[in-house]
């Protein structure tokens, strides 16, 4: 299975002898029903890899050709429901050229049905990069698809042009996840070419190595019959699990940040009317923070994103007074724009290349100037490392997109790049976003309810961008149906947002009701009905000491959590019972709650943090544990007392006993 649309781009011509001899890596119909035989009989899939094989063939002048094979056995109904008949062949038309593609289906009685060149369908690939994009796509559907026959495709490809001179590697996952026969990788190339460097993941089989007679090596390596992945609560990500072999020319990072520093900081340049701009937009900014803050701000109100990766602007960006003067540019446009404006404030400032939404560390990975599909910015603002997504208009500024926390980028420096972890949080913001609840009994047993949320970072973002989309009023009722849970009976609801203006601040939420009955009331004395603390749902789903499992344990500093619940009593009432404070430490995370009654307000604070933590599997048992300990903890209510009635004076709403 090869990760990347365009891994291999050494210039040439294809010779005729290179053209004929990838037909060679062809598998029959003979081969793949006898590999297809292989398979047990209790598979539980809706459908199986058969054979996923992939082949890359050097020549003395560079050039390489690339042939992929891709074969599934439909083992249900449900498989040709999901589109399983139906595919898309990508590639980049300026740096590749389509040598061949070919399918067929192979029938349960042996029967071959092969698809017509006149079935393949060539285009422009019509995905967010449709537009101005130099990806092409070929579809095509197998006919005759019934439960279990087979489905056969493969292509060869040429590369006609270089992204990074000289620069060759591949990074082959043999299996994603789901259950495959057979799976391999080929490399053929002239003898005396190289260094090639090799890297090996989560499995140690070693290439079987065979010197041909015309001066050529070739290494093959195959795995077979790899079993499907059963998912486990907090697993580590299933990319990290996947068996996978690293092949490049190149040893070291630095020399991919060399290359695209040499690439796209000649173009950071801004011409005077650029400068007149962030002239004006910084005037009244006294820090550099503050005009980081006011540029990345103008650029959000004034640039639209457009994915721009034509020819060669697949990696270079444009010069930013093409940006500016168009008003629209992809990601590496937009940041080589930031980097130039703020260099030019005398700020430090560098591009961060990164895969969103990918953590698999890239620090041990072999070096690959494909391995990134995502452009955004580090600088150096009053001594703390702000990194800025100048794409996102809806990320607080010092924050970034989810998709981006804590994944590892290649920072262009001037000496090389250098990998660096995007943090997990924002670093110039509070690190937890705070529920405060504030409940003010009242003498009749009703009481007034406040529920405050002062979200920052993600979590203000995404409040946001439902407020400001067309079905905002759905958001007003997600969080009337937050406080309706809470306390059942409530009414009089009102929710505001306080800024709901401000795309990058924090935000604040609060919604408001009144409930006529506050809790259960028994002789004198008030028990409320709720507490407003929460807790890891699905963590405390996890019952069992005898349950197996076969991963490890991954969580994340990214859950931070503040409840502050305020209960004011009336005039007289006491304190009869109340919720005792403790602190936990358990398996990477760490509650707490703290109590304090002071002129009549009852103040608690619970805390819940989840930390960075990598645990075995034999884990579950302590995390079951502190689960049953921690719900333990939890456990209380809140009593309040009210005076002794007066001789004649009416019992009060809910009252009950003598």
């Amino acid at each position: 299975m090869k990760r990347f649309a365009v891994c291999v781009v050494f210039a040439g011509i294809a010779s005729i002898t290179a053209a004929a001899s990838w037909e060679k890596e062809v598998a029959d119909t003979k081969t793949l029903i006898a590999i297809a035989k292989r398979a047990p009989a209790n598979i539980k899939a809706p459908a199986l890899t058969v054979y996923d094989h992939g082949a890359f063939l050097r020549e003395k002048n560079g050039h390489t050709t690339e042939v992929t094979q891709y074969t599934t056995q439909v083992l249900s109904d449900e498989a040709i429901r999901s589109g399983i008949a139906d595919i898309e062949i990508h590639y980049n038309g300026y740096y590749q050229k389509l040598i061949s593609v070919r399918a067929r289906t192979i029938r349960t009685d042996g029967t071959v049905i092969e698809i017509p060149k006149s079935d393949f369908h060539e285009g422009r690939d019509s995905g967010d990069d449709g537009v101005y994009s130099s990806e092409k796509v070929v579809r095509f559907s197998f006919p005759g698809v019934t439960k279990g026959c087979i489905l056969d495709y493969y292509y060869a490809t040429e590369t006609v042009k270089e992204v990074m001179p000289g620069h060759f590697s591949e990074n082959w996952i043999y299996w994603t996840g789901a259950p495959c026969l057979e799976s391999s990788l080929v490399l053929e190339f002239p003898s005396d070419s190289g260094p090639f460097f090799f890297r090996n993941t989560n499995h140690t089989v070693e290439p079987v190595i065979t010197n041909l007679g015309d001066s050529r090596k070739r290494m093959v390596w195959r795995m077979t019959k790899l079993d499907a992945v059963q998912s486990e609560p907090s697993m580590p990500p299933l990319s990290s699990l996947f068996p996978r072999t690293e092949i490049s020319t190149n040893k070291s990072w630095e020399d991919v940040g060399k290359w695209y520093w040499g690439l796209a900081m000649p173009l950071a340049k801004l011409d005077p009317e650029i400068s007149l701009m962030v002239a004006d937009v910084t005037r009244t900014a006294a820090s550099p923070t503050d005009k980081a803050a006011a540029i990345l701000k103008w650029m959000n109100s004034n640039f639209r994103y457009v994915s721009v990766s034509l020819d060669e602007s697949s990696h270079l960006p444009h010069p930013p007074a093409e940006v500016y003067l168009k008003r629209y540019g992809d990601c590496k446009d937009q940041s080589l724009f930031l980097v130039a404006t703020l260099r030019s404030l005398g700020i430090n400032a560098w591009l961060a290349l990164l895969s969103a939404g990918d953590t698999d560390p890239i620090h041990d990975e072999l070096p690959s100037v494909y391995r990134f599909d995502h452009c955004i910015v580090v600088a150096d603002l009053d001594g703390k490392q702000v990194w800025m997504d100048p794409t996102d208009p809806s990320t607080q500024f010092g924050d970034v997109p989810d998709s981006v926390k804590g994944v590892e980028a290649l920072v262009i420096r001037e000496h090389g790049g250098e990998v660096v972890s995007a943090p997990s949080r924002n670093l110039l913001e509070p690190a937890e976003s705070q529920l405060t609840v504030e409940v003010k009994v009242n003498p009749d047993n009703s009481c007034d309810v406040k529920l405050e949320i002062n979200a920052y970072g993600s979590a203000a973002s995404n409040i946001k961008d439902a407020v400001t989309g067309k079905d905002h009023t759905k958001i007003d009722e997600v969080f009337r149906s937050s406080l309706k849970d809470v306390y059942p009976g409530v009414r009089d609801i009102t929710v505001s947002y306080k800024p709901s203006d401000d795309t990058t601040g924090p935000l604040t939420v609060l919604t408001q009701g009144h409930v006529p009955l506050a809790g259960e009331m028994v002789d004198q004395k008030l028990v409320l009905s709720a507490l407003g603390e929460s807790g890891d749902l699905e963590r405390e789903s996890w019952t069992g000491e005898d349950d197996v499992r076969d991963y490890p344990f991954v969580f994340h500093d990214n859950v931070r959590q503040s409840v502050v619940l305020k209960v004011m009593l009336p005039k007289g009432w006491k304190l009869d019972e109340c919720l005792k404070p403790f602190t936990l430490n358990g398996p990477g995370r760490e509650v707490s709650r703290t109590v304090e009654l002071k002129d009549d307000v009852l103040t608690m604070v619970y805390k819940d943090k989840d930390l960075d933590a990598t645990l075995p599997s034999t884990a579950l048992i302590d995390i079951v544990r502190f689960q049953v300990d921690l719900a333990a903890k939890r456990k209380g209510r809140i009593v309040l007392e009210r005076p002794v009635a007066a001789a004649g004076e009416k019992k009060a709403v809910g009252a009950t006993g003598s």
